[in-house]
């Protein structure tokens, strides 16, 4: 402001220092141009008196020097004026308009250094959080090249992975992270550095120094450069090891919980609940097979008699053998299941190479076996009920148990009532 005011100030002195000499060269012609007559005139006097016979003739020259002087003063006073219009006027504006245009540079230049000292401030107050956040972070951040190379690492990080900050700088991603996941981080990092994506979640997996596993909750996101072009990432790893954990238990306590939910607890074959999830199952994929489907219903003969006789445990291992019987018999893709009870059935899907003689043979066959084996003080024999499904048929599950049951019941009345009281030959009565 002190410039400027100093500039107007000499411009201004500048101005009247021309004008007074304008006006002084102005008022020299002029004197010029009248002293010049005064003695023109006073001459042609003292020449008309001296030279009485040549006064016409000096008359004549002196109107003649009269004219050049007084064009000679209008020719100055002419040029004055015209310099003044078209070079000092000319030269003043031109001066004031360099002079703006000089004002408005340093203006938009200080403005310029103030706007670069303000992002430089600002510039300085982000790296100065950054580097405190970078540091201070309770997870493990990282700096990495789009190649995969460790640049900067946090306390956090290091304490995560097991390694000192000396050492881990500079080691590649492949070198921590778990060989199963590898390919899924290369691969992120790739698309950050095409520009497919600016950042990227996931959960992958890190191999300690000591060789322990730790899960990791992973942000990545790329950071360009002053043109925007993309420089490195940011990688943010926060320790989910406790959680995975937790979920693999949750996991493992439900498929728990599920099992017990579907499984009988004294004889380890389903329940209802369970043999009637997997058994609506079959049934619907009943409709697609091209063989027909048994259901087997196997009803353990007098447990009431044994639990009064012998107690409810020697009923108890009577049902547990029923149990081992049909798992030993049937394949493991076939559906056992404790409706309750001294009642099972067994839902056999594909049954094209069983026939129902086979099945009661080959069934009695291994009861009697189980119960020889164990030297229980009774004999474990069952009533057994078989109904058929055809191929690529519509299966109702109710109806196919509500046949099988009318089979059991009717080989029960076919049988010896007193089965149980009449010893085989040459064994002693023990129910007596």
């Amino acid at each position: 402001m002190s410039d400027t005011r100093a500039f107007a100030t000499l411009l201004r002195r500048l101005s009247r220092t021309y004008r007074f000499g304008f006006v002084l060269i102005a008022v020299v012609a002029i004197g010029w141009m009248a002293i010049t007559e005064l003695t023109l005139a006073h001459l042609q006097t003292v020449a008309a008196a001296a030279v009485p016979g040549h006064a016409a003739l000096f008359q004549q020259e002196s109107l003649v020097l009269e004219r050049v002087a007084q064009i000679s003063g209008l020719s100055i006073l002419l040029l004055l004026v015209l310099e003044a219009t078209l070079v000092f006027r000319p030269a003043l504006q031109w001066l004031r308009r360099e002079r703006e245009v000089q004002e408005q540079t340093r203006e938009l230049r200080d403005r310029a250094l103030d706007v670069a000292r303000a992002a430089e401030v600002r510039r300085a107050e982000v790296e100065t959080r950054f580097r405190s956040s970078f540091d201070s972070a309770a997870i493990g951040m990282a700096l990495v090249s789009f190649s995969g190379t460790l640049s900067e690492v946090n306390k956090s990080l290091c304490e995560m992975l097991g390694y000192s900050e000396l050492v881990l700088n500079g080691m590649h991603l492949t070198q921590i992270t778990h060989p199963d996941d590898v390919v899924r981080v290369l691969e992120a990092l790739g698309d950050l550095s095409a520009g497919r994506s600016r950042d990227c979640r996931l959960e992958h997996r890190y191999t300690r120094r000591d060789g322990q596993v730790v899960w990791a909750l992973v942000a990545i996101a790329r950071v360009p450069d002053a043109n925007g072009k993309p420089q490195y990432a940011v990688v943010q790893a926060e320790d989910i090891s406790a959680r995975k954990r937790a979920e693999e238990n949750a996991a493992h306590y439900a498929s728990e919980l599920r099992q017990l939910a579907l499984t009988d607890d004294l004889t380890r074959v389903h329940n209802r609940r369970g043999f009637r999830v997997l058994a609506d199952q079959a049934c619907l994929a009943q409709q697609r097979s091209q063989e027909p489907m048994m259901l087997v219903a196997v009803d353990l003969d007098r447990l009431k008699f044994i639990n009064d006789r012998f107690g409810h445990a020697a009923g108890d291992r009577a049902l547990i053998i029923v149990a081992t019987a049909l798992v030993s018999t049937f394949r493991t893709s076939d559906i056992i299941g404790r409706m309750g009870g001294d009642e099972f059935v067994c839902l056999l899907p594909n049954a094209a190479d069983m026939s129902e003689a086979q099945v009661k043979s080959r069934l009695e066959a291994r009861l009697a076996q189980l119960s020889g084996d164990l030297q229980e003080e009774f004999p474990v024999t069952a009533a057994i009920g078989l109904a058929t499904a055809a191929p690529m048929a519509t299966v109702d599950l109710d109806a196919l148990i509500r046949e099988a049951d009318r089979a059991l019941y009717a080989a029960k009345h076919a049988r010896i009532e007193d089965d149980l009281v009449t010893p085989p030959v040459g064994q002693p009565n023990r129910l007596r």
